[in-house]
C-alpha cells in the first residue's frame, strides 16, 4: 500500500511539474499564443499576444472573440474561415493580414490546431499561435522594389541595343519592334509564364544586335546580295550572342538570339541545332522574324505580302518551323491582329 501510495505522490508531483512547464512555456513565449473555445471566444491570451496587437492588458481581450479583436473587413470572413477549419481538425499554417488596435496592418504566421477534449463529449478548444513577420515582408517588399530597378535598367539597356541596331539600319528600322510584338502575343497564345512571354519580348528586341559587326553597305545594299555578303549578314546571330552573353540579365537572351535562325529539321545556322535542341522561345522568334520580314520591304528584296508569309511558315510548319507556334501565329492573323505601324 505505501508504494502505491508513493507510486500516486510522485505521479501527482510530474503532472504538477509538467503543468507548471506548459504554464511557463505559454507565458514566455515570444509568439502571441491564445487558448479558444469552439466558438472563438479567447478563454487565455499570453502577454506576447497584447503586446503584438496593442492590448494593455490580457483583462482586455479574455472572453473576446478573437476575429473580431484582430480582423476586419474581408479579413474577418477569412479568419472565419480559418477557424472553422481548425475545428475540423486540420493543423492550419498560413501567412495572413491582421490588424492592431490602432488599425494598423500587421503581417502574421498563424498557426492553429485543435486540441481534442479528454471525454468523448467534452468541450472543443484550439491553440491560435501568431508570429510576427512583418520586418520580413518589409524586406521582400524592398527586395521586389530593387528587383523592378534593375529589371527597369535591363530593359533600357536591351532598349538601347536595339536602338543602335536601327541607326546603323535604316531599312529595317521597327523592324525588331514589331517582330518583338508578334513573338509576345504568340508566347502569350502558347500559355508560356509571364517571365518567359517577357524573355520572348525583349530577345526579339535586340534579335539583330550582331548586325553592328557588319558593314553598313551590305545591310543596306540594293539588289541582291552576293554569297560572300550574305555569308557575312549570316555571322548576325553569332555577333548577337558574343555581344549579349556576359550580360547577367534574368532572361535567356542570348540563346535565344543566337537559336533565332536555327530551324527544326537543322538546316538553319550558326550551329545547324534540330529538334528538342531548341529552345521554345527561339522557335516562336524565328517564325514572327520570318513572317515580319516577309511582310515589309527590304532593300535586297521586295515585300512579298502577308499572306505569302503566312504560307511560308505553314508549308514548313513541322519541318523547318514549330508547327504549334505556327498554328498560334496563324490563329492570331485570322483574329485580327496587325502589326504596330512604325515608329512604335
Amino acid at each position: 500500500m505505501q508504494d502505491e501510495e508513493e507510486e500516486r505522490l510522485r505521479g501527482q508531483r510530474e503532472l504538477r511539474a509538467e503543468q507548471r512547464r506548459m504554464e511557463q512555456l505559454f507565458a514566455s513565449s515570444l509568439e502571441g499564443v491564445v487558448l479558444l473555445d469552439a466558438g472563438g471566444r479567447i478563454l487565455r491570451v499570453n502577454r506576447s499576444f497584447c503586446d503584438l496587437f496593442g492590448f494593455a492588458s490580457l483583462g482586455e481581450v479574455v472572453g473576446k472573440e478573437l476575429d473580431v479583436l484582430v480582423s476586419m473587413g474581408d479579413k474577418y470572413a477569412e479568419a472565419s474561415d480559418l477557424t472553422a477549419r481548425i475545428l475540423r481538425g486540420e493543423k492550419v499554417a498560413v501567412e495572413v493580414l491582421r490588424y492592431r488596435t490602432d488599425g494598423s496592418p500587421l503581417y502574421v504566421d498563424l498557426l492553429g490546431t485543435l486540441i481534442l477534449p479528454e471525454e468523448p463529449e467534452g468541450d472543443l478548444e484550439y491553440y491560435v499561435i501568431y508570429r510576427d513577420i512583418s520586418e520580413r515582408k518589409r524586406a521582400e517588399a524592398e527586395l521586389r522594389e530593387s528587383l523592378g530597378r534593375l529589371e527597369k535598367a535591363w530593359e533600357q539597356t536591351i532598349q538601347i541595343l536595339a536602338s543602335v541596331v536601327e541607326l546603323r539600319d535604316p531599312y529595317t528600322a521597327g523592324h525588331q519592334r514589331r517582330v518583338a510584338v508578334l513573338a509576345q502575343a504568340v508566347a502569350r497564345e502558347l500559355g508560356l509564364s509571364e517571365a518567359e512571354v517577357r524573355g520572348v519580348y525583349l530577345a526579339s528586341l535586340v534579335h539583330d544586335v550582331g548586325k553592328i559587326t557588319v558593314p553598313a553597305e551590305v545591310l543596306s545594299k540594293p539588289g541582291v546580295l552576293s554569297s560572300v555578303e550574305f555569308a557575312l549578314i549570316r555571322t548576325h546571330a553569332g555577333a548577337g550572342y558574343d555581344i549579349l552573353r556576359n550580360i547577367d540579365f534574368p532572361w535567356p537572351v542570348a540563346e535565344i538570339v543566337l537559336q533565332h535562325h536555327e530551324r527544326l529539321d537543322g538546316s538553319g545556322y550558326p550551329n545547324g541545332l534540330s529538334g528538342e535542341t531548341l529552345r521554345t522561345e527561339a522557335r516562336i522568334l524565328a517564325v514572327a522574324d520570318v513572317v515580319e520580314a516577309m511582310a515589309s520591304n527590304r532593300p535586297y528584296l521586295p515585300s512579298r505580302g502577308l499572306e505569302k508569309a503566312l504560307e511560308e511558315i505553314y508549308e514548313g510548319a513541322g519541318k523547318r518551323y514549330d508547327a504549334r507556334v505556327v498554328a498560334s501565329c496563324r490563329h492570331l492573323f485570322r483574329e485580327g491582329f496587325a502589326f504596330p505601324a512604325f515608329p512604335l
